[in-house]
């Protein structure tokens, strides 16, 4: 996540709309919001979110406002470096809470201004609870505004949760053509693919957070195996294998190890991406998947015998000397 994040999320409004209103265009589509500049999703809460990495770009305290001329409107900001947080409700035009967070003005609380939503009660009770266990200085008040956001409209920006993510950008003179087709082929192609291969759905999230939309496991004597496939369309359809691997022989699962499987696409020059001489080429999402099957290729083997090659990148965890495990069973 980057150093100033913010985002806007506003329930009932259609999405070409609050584009219009913010001044962006769609350009494609991603597994991952901060993929691009800026990305919206609608949450399975029904609001639907905008954010941007860098939170100037966005405003996100004017942009809920003028968003929330006819419709309930919530803006927040996360600015990691500095260990501050904001939150804000918006109805009418007209701010109707604030929640904020600065360690440089305060360490174990939340100023708060007007009315704060019945969510911030559950909120301040978890984080003090934890805040009051621990011995170290983490600064959990700072997880309070984001978290009442997660809470209301499904969203907060270091939390990983399963959204099918458009990436968009600024409205400029020239027209831009969205680049879709790369996650209904990695559904009807990428996904049958895995299964016939004998892996099988996630029955749970490989990661704290949801199950992704491509993320498969399977198990092997007491090692519970994930990969799981990340995609993005600008400026070329791509596709990523993330891999991570759980022992479960004891009480609590042991992380063994984590990595990441890609080919090297050939992306167009930055001098023909500037001039706009590119083109989408429609074959180029069969290229990617196919790419994808050798990334999967990749890194089943690496699973199966331990055995690196070029494009795979591998960290094994601080209890782990090799992979496979002496101890490895199945």
């Amino acid at each position: 996540m980057s150093a100033a994040v913010g985002w806007v999320a506003v329930k009932g409004l259609d999405r070409k709309v609050m584009l219009d209103r913010l001044n962006l265009v769609e350009s494609g589509e991603a597994s991952k919001w901060d993929f691009g500049e800026f990305a919206c999703a609608e949450t399975a809460e029904g609001w639907l979110v905008v954010v941007a990495r860098n939170s100037a770009q966005l405003q996100p305290v004017a942009a809920a406002k003028s968003l929330s001329s006819d419709h309930s409107a919530l803006g927040a900001e996360l600015k990691e470096g500095s260990f501050q947080s904001r939150c804000y409700g918006y109805e009418g035009g007209e701010e109707i809470w604030r929640l904020e967070h600065d360690i440089r003005v305060e360490v174990d609380g939340v100023m708060t201004t007007g009315n704060p939503p019945d969510a911030l009660a559950e909120v301040l009770l978890r984080v003090k609870a934890l805040a009051s266990k621990s011995e170290d200085t983490t600064d959990w008040f700072y997880h309070v505004p984001p978290e009442v956001s997660l809470k209301i409209c499904g969203f907060r920006a270091d939390t990983e949760r399963a959204n099918s993510w458009i990436l968009l950008e600024k409205r400029g003179r020239k027209p831009v053509h969205p680049k879709y087709g790369l996650r209904a082929a990695m559904q009807t192609d990428l996904l049958p693919f895995l299964l016939e291969q004998g892996w099988k759905p996630s029955q749970r999230p490989s990661n704290p957070g949801d199950i992704e939309e491509f993320e498969v496991q399977r198990v092997v004597g007491t090692y519970s195996q994930y990969l799981t496939f990340d995609y993005c369309t600008v400026p070329t359809p791509t596709i990523r294998c993330r891999i991570l691997v759980w022992d479960d022989a004891g009480p609590v699962p042991r992380g063994v190890l984590q990595g990441l499987a890609q080919t090297p696409s050939a992306r167009p020059s930055w001098i023909r991406n500037v001039l706009g001489l590119t083109r989408h080429r429609p074959e180029a999402v069969d290229i990617a998947i196919e790419q994808a099957k050798e990334t999967f290729g990749m890194a089943q083997s690496y699973l199966d015998t331990g055995a690196n090659s070029k494009g795979l990148e591998v960290v094994l965890m601080r209890s782990v000397k090799s992979w496979p495990e002496e101890t490895t069973q199945g």
